[in-house]
């Protein structure tokens, strides 16, 4: 019997789970401006519920480094764009990859 209340909890965790983990893949995210060392990205939610997530970057500082700029969590509610702003440690020259969003948990 302890098996079986085993795998209902399995099978409960991962229905709770799959969800909030899932809905950062969603989100559709754009370059919508860079300013010196800032990065700006237009993140939009077209699903029925909010989610919760991050955006990642890659950049190449006017140095000719690359890095990875990654936002602090952020919500999206249901069909709404919102835009976050991330900053370097320098300047940017040019954004090399486009935005994605990423889970929320760090």
């Amino acid at each position: 019997m302890s098996k079986m209340v085993a795998t209902i909890c399995l099978l409960c965790c991962l229905t709770l789970a799959t969800p909030s983990l899932a809905g950062y893949a969603d989100l559709q995210a754009s370059t919508s401006g860079v300013s010196g060392p800032t990065v700006t990205v237009s993140v939009n939610n077209p699903t029925t519920n909010s989610v919760t997530a991050r955006v990642r970057v890659v950049v190449k500082l006017d140095d000719d480094t690359y890095y990875i700029l990654t936002s602090a969590a952020f919500t999206v509610t249901s069909g709404a764009t919102t835009s976050v702003s991330i900053t370097a440690p320098q300047s940017v020259a040019e954004i090399e990859d486009n935005p994605e969003p990423i889970s929320a948990v760090q």
